[in-house]
Parts: structure tokens; C-alpha cells; sequence
């Protein structure tokens, strides 16, 4: 594998496990606040939906993540099949 893809590969990782988890520990300390903003009829039943729902709906941002840099890398590397296919790369690493 190239030397510059594989670098570049591993910042790209970085920045999405830091992107994931800034993303989480927002909606995690400030789920009430955001459930405010979209809860205008003050329902108290729509907000404890919204307050579970946040928060389990937020923990798949770091698999999408991921999912991107993955596929990204894929295409890049020239393995576009084997990422359409989900054939993994951890070999290539």
C-alpha cells in the first residue's frame, strides 16, 4: 500500500473518532436542551421519545463514520469492489 494513503488513511480515522465522539458527547450532555428546541407543543410524552430516541440514534453516527472513511479508503485504494461488497480491509492495513 502506498506510504501517503495509508498515512492519510489513519488521519482520516482519527478525525472521524474525534468528529464521533465531540458529536455524542454534545447530544449526551445537551439531549434536554435539543429536545426543547423541536418539542414546541411541550408534549411530555413526544420528549421522553425524543430523549431515548437522541440518544440511541446518535451512537449510529459512529458507524456511518466509519462506514465513510472505509468506503472512501476502498475506492481510493483502488478496491472499490471489495467495499461495495463489504469485504472488509484489514488485510490492506
Amino acid at each position: 500500500m502506498n506510504v501517503r494513503l495509508k498515512r492519510f488513511c489513519i488521519w482520516d480515522w482519527l478525525r472521524a473518532l474525534f468528529s464521533v465522539f465531540l458529536i455524542i458527547s454534545l447530544v449526551l450532555g445537551f439531549t434536554d436542551p435539543m429536545v426543547a428546541l423541536f418539542n414546541s407543543e411541550h408534549s411530555v410524552k413526544m420528549a421522553e421519545y425524543a430523549f431515548t430516541g437522541m440518544r440511541l440514534y446518535v451512537i449510529g453516527f459512529l458507524f456511518a463514520g466509519f462506514n465513510i472513511i472505509g468506503t472512501g479508503y476502498l475506492s481510493a485504494s483502488e478496491h472499490a469492489k471489495r467495499g461495495i461488497y463489504g469485504l472488509g480491509f484489514a488485510e490492506d492495513l
